[in-house]
C-alpha cells in the first residue's frame, strides 16, 4: 500500500461495507488460523524471571515518584484548564490563543506548567498579557505526568480538563462540553477529536450519549487519551499520572474511569490534536516503549489498592497486554524481547485472573486469554496482530 493511497484513506475513510467486508475476513482468519496455532508445536519461554532481566537490559522499570495528593479544597471557578508546556515554541502562542479565545461564559481557570523548557517557550508565554484566572507555574524538566500532576494541585475548578501545549482547543469545545456535564450531570464527558492539520480526519468521533456507567466494565472504545474531556473534580481524589512513565494516560482507563457514575459523549468537535511524527506513539524504536509492559501491573496494583473491582478493567487489560504490547515492542525487531513482553503481561494478567468468562468479549479477546492462561506465545502474538489490524482498520474508517 503505498504512501499516496494510506492518505487517501485518511483523509476519505473507506465505505462501510469495506471496513465490514475487512473484518469479516479477520475475524474467518482469525477462527482458522488460530485453532491451527493452538494445537502446534509450543516455543519455549524464558522464565518470568529471564523475561524481566531482558526487559531491563534494554530498558530499565522507570523509578515511579509520586507527586502530593493534596488539592485545593476552595473551588473559586466552573472549570480549570491545565496545559502542560515543553520546547514547544513552534506551537504555544497557537494554543494560547486557543484559549484566549474560548466563548466560555463561565468563571474559567487556567494553569500553565513550565516543564524547564529549553527554547522560547517560556519568553513566549511571558510575553502574553494574562488576566489573574491566569497561573504560570515553572519547574525544573519533570516530564509529562509530574507537570499534568502540578496542575491539578494547583487547581481551583469544579471540573477539570487538560489541553496538550501543541494543540489546540475549539472556541465552542469547553462551552458544549460545560452545558453537557451541568445539563446531565456527569462525571466525564467526551467531545469528539480532530487532526488539526486535517479537520475531517476524527481520533474520536462520537454520537451523543448519556448512561449510568457504575458497575460496568470499562469499554475498550472509551478513549485514553487525557485531553478532549471534562472531568469531574473529585475523581482526581487521591489519584494522579504515574510518573516517570511513558503511557501515562493509561491510568485515566485503570483509576478515573472506574470512579466515573455517569458519563456522557457529545458528537461536536471539541479538541484539536495535532500529529507530532516525534511523539510517544510513533517512537518505534525507542527503548522506552518498554513501559507499555511495565505500567500496567503498576496501574492494576492501584486500582486494587483504590478498591476497584478488577472485572470490570479485565477486558481492558487483555486489550493493553495484547493489541499495544504487540505495537509498540514488535518494530523493536528482537523476537527475545517480544517475547519476554508476552511472558511479563502474561505473568500480569495471571496474578489477578484466573479464568476466561465467555461474555461479551470478542472471540480474539478470550483467544488472549487461553494465551496467557495457557503460556501459548505463537497463539498471543497471532491473535495482538489481527487485534492490531482490526483496531486500524476502525481508525480509518472513522472519519
Amino acid at each position: 500500500m503505498t504512501k499516496h493511497f494510506k492518505e487517501a484513506l485518511r483523509r476519505h475513510g473507506l465505505p462501510k461495507i469495506c471496513i465490514a467486508i475487512g473484518n469479516l475476513l479477520l475475524n474467518l482468519f482469525a477462527r482458522i488460523i488460530g485453532k491451527t496455532i493452538r494445537y502446534s508445536r509450543r516455543v519455549k519461554l524464558p522464565s518470568f524471571y529471564e523475561a524481566r532481566q531482558t526487559l531491563e537490559r534494554y530498558h530499565s522499570v522507570p523509578e515511579s515518584s509520586t507527586s502530593s495528593l493534596k488539592m485545593s479544597k476552595n473551588i473559586l471557578y466552573d472549570v480549570t484548564i491545565i496545559v502542560p508546556c515543553y520546547n514547544v515554541e513552534q506551537y504555544i502562542q497557537q494554543c494560547i490563543d486557543s484559549l484566549k479565545s474560548l466563548s466560555f461564559r463561565e468563571k474559567l481557570e487556567v494553569i500553565l506548567v513550565n516543564d524547564g523548557s529549553t527554547d522560547g517557550t517560556l519568553s513566549i508565554i511571558e510575553s502574553n498579557k494574562f488576566p489573574d484566572s491566569w497561573t504560570l507555574i515553572n519547574q525544573s524538566n519533570s516530564g509529562l505526568a509530574v507537570a499534568r500532576n502540578k496542575g491539578i494541585a494547583a487547581s481551583h475548578g469544579q471540573y477539570l480538563t487538560f489541553v496538550d501545549s501543541d494543540d489546540i482547543i475549539d472556541s465552542e469545545g469547553l462551552q458544549t462540553l460545560w452545558m453537557a456535564a451541568r445539563e446531565n450531570d456527569l462525571d466525564l464527558v467526551d467531545g469528539s477529536i480532530v487532526r488539526l492539520e486535517n479537520p475531517n480526519q476524527y481520533l474520536y468521533r462520537y454520537k451523543k450519549y448519556v448512561a449510568n456507567v457504575k458497575n460496568e466494565p470499562v469499554p475498550i472504545s472509551v478513549s485514553g487519551m487525557a485531553m478532549g474531556r471534562l472531568y469531574r473534580r473529585d475523581l482526581w481524589k487521591n489519584v494522579r499520572f504515574p510518573e516517570s512513565f511513558w503511557y501515562e494516560d493509561t491510568a485515566i482507563l485503570y483509576l478515573i474511569f472506574p470512579r466515573v457514575v455517569r458519563y456522557g459523549t457529545i458528537p461536536d468537535v471539541t479538541y484539536h490534536y495535532r500529529y507530532n511524527p516525534n511523539g510517544q506513539s510513533k517512537s518505534v524504536k525507542n527503548s522506552r516503549v518498554i513501559d507499555t509492559v511495565y505500567i500496567i501491573p503498576k496501574l492494576l496494583k492501584l486500582a486494587s489498592d483504590m478498591g476497584v473491582d478488577l472485572g470490570r478493567v479485565r477486558t481492558l487489560t487483555r486489550w493493553q497486554e495484547s493489541r499495544f504490547v504487540y505495537e509498540r515492542v514488535s518494530p523493536l525487531g528482537d523476537d527475545s524481547l517480544l517475547q519476554a513482553a508476552f511472558v511479563c503481561a502474561m505473568e500480569s494478567y495471571r496474578a489477578y485472573y484466573s479464568t476466561c468468562p465467555g461474555d461479551q468479549d470478542s472471540k480474539l479477546l478470550r483467544m488472549i486469554c487461553t494465551s496467557f492462561l495457557s503460556k501459548d506465545y505463537e497463539l498471543w502474538r497471532f491473535s495482538s496482530r489481527i487485534l492490531l489490524l482490526k483496531d486500524q482498520l476502525r481508525r480509518l474508517s472513522v472519519s
